[in-house]
């Protein structure tokens, strides 16, 4: 969506002030209103005063509604909106409580459920069986992937009967690229994804699981998303620089010292999830893994990276890596701005693809576990799930820790 134009004082009628200013309508609600951007008008009590004090209360009044939109984000749809859900939710839970009966007496219409809720059904079933907490949450973290890739490449709306090895394949190749997963996620969600077809199967949602004997599995040696020694570190800064690509260096810097968990994540940070009051930024609940908002405290070196960004002025609402040239703007870049860029200075010093933007996170890890700070406050840091993914630092990188760098080699 784009920011709200800046309101405006409208004098034309020496009886009726108004502010307006032009908002876009939620998608959700754009079936409801004739434009997808529309005028907002507000009165406030500012026909309430006479001459001067009329004029000098309306400025002071735009100059309110200036800050509801820049600082508080109101929404003038946020009532209707909500409403809007609600009443789609009941009907969601009456729906799904009509394909329940049919299901039951009508088994063979399971084939025409939708995706989204023939995997809420695996789900269900899940719970129903008393299966551990980590088995579930480890399975409808298939789910979610799945009924996103399947969105995002257009088969969202698919009947399950009519899902194909080619739609999942499509689904799971945009999800290891947009999450870079290494080979050995890859092959532990394709198992994931068929102990799902094949329960789908046996409960006749599916004719056949279309990915048995399809997915190859993939050699697992750990090796993308290296980590950056302080050699390899020097001479990639340097490459980056000399090349004039300030927006990978400074996306480089953010991954490290935010510990920026995907190229997603990079690209929704919005001006105003940095709050440089309380030193902390906001990870949204659309980007968590676990759907819930984070917030995490950022170290006081990020800070003179943030000074140079200037930031300050700018809308809240504008992307801090915007569309174009990746400087800030009410669009967010693409979904290959910086690995494109990042791969063009890779290749002319003859950087191993191994190396990757994502691995700045994977040095600071290593550089907090050779400081020796707590493997469970590096998990915090890090927004894992639990803090066995940050011991696997220790193995994953071949590490000891008897050798560890001095503090001028431990930061970005």
């Amino acid at each position: 969506m784009k920011p709200p134009s800046i309101p405006k004082l409208n004098k034309n009628n020496p009886n009726q002030y108004f502010i307006y200013w032009n908002h876009d309508v939620p998608v959700e609600l754009w079936h409801k209103y004739p434009r997808k951007r529309m005028r907002i008008k507000v009165i406030d009590d500012i026909n309430e005063y006479h001459g001067e004090a009329k004029d000098t209360h309306a400025e002071f009044r735009r100059q309110v509604w200036q800050y509801n939109l820049d600082s508080l984000r109101y929404n003038p749809f946020e009532a209707e909106l909500n409403r809007f859900r609600e009443l789609q939710q009941k009907k969601e839970v009456l729906t799904e409580q009509i394909e329940e009966q049919v299901a039951v007496s009508q088994g063979e219409n399971r084939h025409l459920f939708t995706v989204d809720k023939s995997l809420h059904d695996y789900i269900k079933s899940r719970i129903a069986r008393k299966l551990a907490k980590t088995s579930i949450s480890a399975y409808q973290g298939c789910v979610d992937w799945i009924n996103e890739g399947l969105t995002f490449n257009g088969h969202g709306a698919v009947p399950i009967g009519k899902i194909k090895y080619t739609h999942l394949s499509a689904a799971l190749d945009y999800i290891a690229e947009d999450r870079e997963w290494v080979a050995t996620t890859i092959n532990k969600e394709i198992e994931f994804m068929g102990t799902i077809f094949n329960w789908l199967e046996v409960e006749d949602y599916v004719v056949k699981n279309p990915i048995r004997g399809k997915f190859v599995k993939l050699p697992t040696q750990k090796s993308k998303h290296r980590w950056y020694n302080r050699e390899i570190a020097k001479t990639v800064k340097d490459a980056v620089k000399a090349a004039g690509k300030d927006k990978v260096f400074y996306a480089m810097q953010f991954t490290y010292w935010l510990m920026i968990r995907s190229k997603k994540e990079l690209q929704a940070l919005t001006i105003g999830d940095i709050d440089r009051t309380l030193k902390r930024v906001r990870f949204s609940a659309a980007l968590s893994k676990n759907k819930t908002e984070q917030y995490r405290d950022y170290p006081e070196e990020f800070e003179k990276v943030l000074d140079r960004l200037k930031l300050e002025g700018l809308p809240k609402t504008w992307f801090i890596f915007g569309k174009l040239d990746g400087s800030p703007g009410p669009a967010k870049c693409g979904h290959n701005f910086f690995s494109k860029q990042f791969k063009v200075v890779k290749d002319r010093i003859g950087l191993s693809p191994d190396f990757t933007i994502y691995g700045w996170k994977h040095t600071r890890i290593v550089h907090e576990l050779m400081k020796g700070t707590d493997c469970k406050e590096i998990s915090y840091m890090a927004r894992h799930s639990d803090f066995k993914s940050t011991k696997d630092y220790l193995r994953d990188y071949d590490l000891t820790l008897e050798n560890i760098y001095g503090p001028e080699d431990l930061t970005y």
